[in-house]
């Protein structure tokens, strides 16, 4: 048998065809993002920054992304600069899609 074992890949949050989602905890993003995930050749991962009552913020849609990356960075129309130090949440949609991780630069 033959096994591979993916970088960062030991743990994933997992949404079927169906789609699922999930909401981070309230946190404060630095001024890039990036993802570690999977997607089917039909799936896609939506990230979406909400302030701490889950609403979203106007300009802080990534669209749908799709691949297979270790380190993909999230684009968004307005910079992650603008919200910086400010308390947010992730919003992260998920279709037939493996979210293995995230990350964003340090902030004080």
């Amino acid at each position: 048998m033959r096994y591979a074992i993916r970088l960062d890949g030991f743990f994933s949050w997992r949404g079927d065809c169906k789609g699922s989602s999930l909401m981070t905890k309230p946190m404060k993003l630095g001024k890039e993002l990036y993802l570690s995930f999977k997607t089917s050749a039909l799936g896609g991962v939506r990230i979406i920054v909400c302030d701490e009552s889950e609403d979203e913020i106007d300009g802080y849609d990534s669209g749908v992304l799709f691949g297979n990356s270790t380190n993909r960075h999230v684009d968004f129309e307005k910079p992650l600069s603008l919200i910086v130090g400010k308390a947010v949440r992730l919003k992260m949609e998920l279709m037939d899609a493996d979210m293995f991780s995230f990350c964003s630069d340090i902030t004080d």
